[in-house]
């Protein structure tokens, strides 16, 4: 019996649950519970994902490489930049968000992922830009209109 239990978190990360033994890990994840399923990028090789705090709040946050962000109920626009990690960038976006695209200061546009996750509470959004300085994200919904904008100034 001992060994099925040794097994298990093993089991969660092979099934993309967000159960993660690495010490980055459990240092971002210290005091937060893990909320449905981690995002697994390649190119750059980042996790991201939704965590609640475990204090009588239960703040809901999004985590990333090296941080939990801010609490979610602080942002009560429709999507938001959240972090970057080398030249991807990533935020959250609720449920009217369809895409989502970066706008570098030269005014180029560079298309996005918006990514549902089973369980999540929120979508999380992606978008690599290599070589040209961000100015700014647009989120439209499935209809291609406009729903927010957000800056970088926060990252």
């Amino acid at each position: 019996m001992r060994w099925i239990l040794a097994l298990m978190p093993l089991a969660l990360v092979a099934c993309g649950g967000a159960a993660e033994t690495s010490e980055i890990y459990q240092r971002v994840m210290q005091g937060k519970a893990p909320i449905g399923e981690v995002l697994t990028l390649s190119d750059p090789p980042v996790r991201l994902w939704f965590a609640r705090t475990t204090d009588e709040d239960g703040d809901v946050r999004l985590c990333g490489p090296d941080a939990c962000g801010h609490e979610v109920s602080d942002h009560p626009e429709p999507a938001w930049a959240e972090d970057r990690e080398g030249d991807l960038y990533y935020g959250a976006a609720r449920s009217g968000v369809a895409d989502v695209r970066a706008v570098t200061t030269e005014g180029a546009k560079v298309d996005g992922t918006v990514h549902r996750l089973e369980g999540a509470p929120l979508a999380i959004w992606t978008v690599t830009v290599s070589g040209a300085a961000v100015r700014g994200f647009e989120f439209v919904d499935a209809s291609g209109q406009p729903v927010a904008t957000a800056g970088v100034s926060g990252m």
